[in-house]
């Protein structure tokens, strides 16, 4: 049974990202084919695979119109703005028991809607692990029809993603649906809480295995914050203290105990 990663891209820059991306993947997993969808030519060591976009769309149109078309039985799909940290093969294992694996937004863009309990989570679609069937398939298809049905009624070139998402998932309920821990799409760029190994980052840094070194400097339940780094529960001093001294070290000033060099 085939597997395989895929990136979706539509113009240089994220076509640039996306082969970026694939380097950190293939750091971690180099027998794991990665096939880009992209609307340009695409020369690179680390994707094995071209698939032209022939006509790219505005927003996440690309996104979701081809991740059906993946050239693989058992897939992860992963947007262009993430970073490998580790092996993420065993996500393929679970599909042999689930259609479909995404982790929990770290922010919801949804209404309330009729349809939909408040209750039920918006899944993050930067990461998303599926395998070919007729279920997968006829989701795919919802989402797609949602997604357009929502760009008509906003009217504008940015149209998220994931509301649309979360509608499909709830009105298809034959998908058999894992949730996925944090550390599979860790969205960094917001204040988070992770334990163990982060295994996928997931947004823009210009210094993307700093910020995996970081994170990844203990294995304990610990706090990111953007731009100040990891905060763990084994130094007792006050929230705010600890910050501070993130802040002395990101700027390079001297605390309060150490005189200034002369």
């Amino acid at each position: 049974m085939s597997a395989g990663i895929i990136y979706i891209a539509s113009g240089a820059k994220y076509v640039k990202e996306a082969c970026q991306a694939a380097a950190s993947v293939k750091a971690h997993m180099p027998d794991v084919p990665i096939a880009l969808f992209a609307d340009e030519a695409v020369s690179d060591p680390h994707v094995d695979r071209h698939v032209p976009i022939d006509k790219p769309q505005s927003g996440f149109g690309d996104k979701v119109s081809y991740m059906l078309q993946s050239p693989f039985e058992r897939t992860i799909f992963l947007d262009t703005d993430t970073y490998l940290c580790a092996d993420i093969s065993e996500l393929f294992n679970l599909l042999d028991r689930y259609d479909l694996a995404a982790a929990q937004g770290a922010i919801a863009f949804h209404q309330s809607l009729d349809t939909v309990p408040d209750c039920f989570p918006e899944l993050n679609t930067g990461v998303i692990v599926y395998r070919q069937s007729p279920a997968v398939a006829a989701l795919f298809q919802t989402w797609a029809d949602l997604y357009h049905r929502d760009r008509e009624r906003i009217k504008s070139w940015y149209c998220p993603d994931q509301p649309p998402f979360r509608e499909a998932l709830y009105n298809h309920p034959d998908i058999k649906l894992a949730v996925l821990h944090g550390e599979y799409n860790c969205r960094f760029i917001y204040p988070t809480r992770v334990a163990g190994t982060v295994k996928i980052l997931h947004g823009r840094h210009p210094h993307l295995p700093a910020i995996a070194a970081e994170i990844n400097q203990t294995q304990r339940l610990r706090l990111f914050l953007p731009d100040l780094g990891v905060l763990t529960l084994k130094d007792k001093r006050p929230l705010l203290s600890l910050i501070w001294q993130k802040l002395q070290r990101k700027f390079k000033r001297p605390s309060a105990s150490q005189p200034a060099s002369k």
